[in-house]
């Protein structure tokens, strides 16, 4: 289990790294060819999305449920079963995906342009745009449920490889037409086309580990449902904190101010695929384990799933927030530098996250996803009203201090069922996977305060911070953050490789 956990996040990372590098990258070019509002328009369209947009929540938990009941029937060596709930899974997502499809071909342009304040000028590209998205969602939503069938198999490594592929596609897809021709709909074009090769792909790696021959069956299918009732009522809320604030700027402020959300999005998302790749793991794991009644290894992941996700994800928290201006300057120009506010507020609330990732997961991987529903939908709803008046009454900054609002509801209640889940005490856990992080996250700080005080060129201050930042954080991980046992194993990762 250690070997696959490993091997798992490593991959997890390298995917998600990778595709964070190439979103940097490819942001400042699809401002430049789309323009500020062109751009703003792009994104808002892209919060309807399958993927990671509203419709999202037509998932209904089912990929998630899927991971879990995968890998236990894996546990249980039910060959014939992991066959029949992986096409049960696919058929169902696949006939919501249609339907959701079809909902936003058919009323999507007469309805989003009005809603986003898209310029008359842009309503044809943007209706052609909305009817590609239309056909782009069934795909995204049988593409989730391929990576989510990879992973109940313990190969997080091939799903984040299909994973990491469909992005690059459509990322590069998607930038290099909107430089080439500046048309809102020659993108979104481009950006179903490569979805459908990722599709493809996944489809290719997924018939290589297990036959998909074996028919659906309606009982998985209700078993799949019933499972994932709790988790897509999670996912919900999930998917409105992740769009809301685009959205809510766009619909008080104008498609132009989005822009400046989604520069400070884009930072906090390279901090959440750190974190999600020491995440990806735990919910198979914990569904492993769990089936197998294992309650201290229960425990030893949440402790040190935990350590390892705050101790990967705080020098990008740290670093992001101290060196903001300079990034701003030297990513997308000082056209944008009202950005470099809003990214430390975004980072903030990473900052708030990060310790709750791994038992979140745990909880949903053994059943318990209720319990994580519960202080979400309050979280969320707080966050919804406090980012619509804040904007209102601050800006666009007010959609990022809304988010803390909301996210400080959630602590709490969700941290006192992760804990009584594996007999923990608050103590046990701050000690075991927070207190390790202190000193390696205040020599960081030092460090960068140090840096920006020799005010410095944007781009020396950069790399300057990073490189030297980087050093002081990880030999100060290594040396007072692991264990001795911590770092043979970290050692030896090569070989289990």
């Amino acid at each position: 289990m250690r070997r696959r956990l490993a091997r798992n996040v490593l991959f997890s990372g390298a995917s998600n790294v990778w595709a964070m590098v190439v979103t940097l990258i490819s942001l400042p070019v699809m401002l430049h060819g789309l323009g500020a509002v062109g751009f703003g328009v792009w994104a808002l369209l892209e919060t309807f999305s399958a993927g990671r947009g509203w419709l999202s929540i037509a998932d209904l938990g089912i990929s998630i449920a899927t991971t879990a009941e995968v890998s236990r029937r894996q546990s249980l060596e039910d060959t014939q079963g992991v066959s029949r709930a992986m096409t049960s899974s696919l058929l169902l997502l696949a006939a919501m995906g249609v339907l959701c499809g079809a909902v936003v071909a058919s009323a999507g342009p007469p309805v989003l342009p009005a809603i986003f304040h898209a310029p008359s000028a842009l309503h044809p590209q943007l209706v052609v745009a909305i009817l590609a998205l239309g056909v782009r969602v069934p795909l995204e939503m049988v593409s989730e449920g391929l990576f989510a069938c990879l992973q109940g198999l313990q190969r997080i490594d091939l799903a984040r490889v299909a994973d990491a592929c469909q992005r690059t596609l459509f990322i590069a897809g998607a930038a290099t037409a909107a430089v080439v021709t500046g048309n809102l709909a020659v993108v979104e074009v481009a950006s179903l086309v490569a979805t459908l090769l990722g599709a493809g792909l996944a489809i290719a790696l997924l018939g290589s580990r297990q036959s998909l021959r074996i028919a659906p069956a309606w009982g998985d299918v209700r078993q799949l449902l019933h499972s994932g009732w709790a988790i897509g009522g999670t996912n919900v809320f999930s998917v409105v904190h992740r769009n809301m604030d685009r959205l809510i700027v766009g619909v008080i402020l104008g498609p132009a101010p989005v822009s400046l959300v989604e520069i400070a999005t884009q930072v906090q998302n390279g901090a959440d695929a750190v974190l999600a790749a020491t995440g990806s793991p735990v919910v198979p794991a914990a569904s492993w384990l769990d089936a197998r009644r294992s309650k201290e290894q229960l425990r030893q992941l949440l402790f040190r799933g935990t350590k390892y996700a705050v101790l990967a994800t705080t020098p990008l928290i740290i670093g992001a927030a101290f060196l903001a201006g300079p990034l701003v300057n030297v990513w997308v120009s000082h056209r944008y530098s009202e950005a470099s506010v809003l990214i430390p507020l975004a980072m903030i609330y990473m900052l708030m996250v990060s310790p709750l990732q791994v038992g979140s997961l745990m909880l949903t991987g053994v059943g318990r996803a209720r319990d994580v529903l519960r202080p979400f939908a309050v979280a969320t709803v707080v966050n919804l009203g406090a980012s619509i008046v804040l904007v209102l009454v601050i800006g666009v900054a007010g959609a990022f201090v809304g988010t803390l609002v909301g996210t400080a509801c959630l602590i709490l209640p969700l941290m006192r069922s992760v804990l009584n889940e594996v007999d923990a005490t608050p103590r046990d856990f701050v000690s075991r996977s927070l207190m390790p992080v202190l000193v390696p996250a205040a020599l960081l700080v030092a460090t960068l305060a140090a840096v920006l005080a020799l005010r410095s060129g944007a781009i020396t201050t950069l790399v300057i911070g990073a490189l030297v930042g980087g050093a002081v954080y990880c030999g100060a991980a290594l040396r007072w953050s692991l264990r001795p046992e911590e770092r043979r194993e970290l050692r030896s990762v090569g070989s289990w490789l």
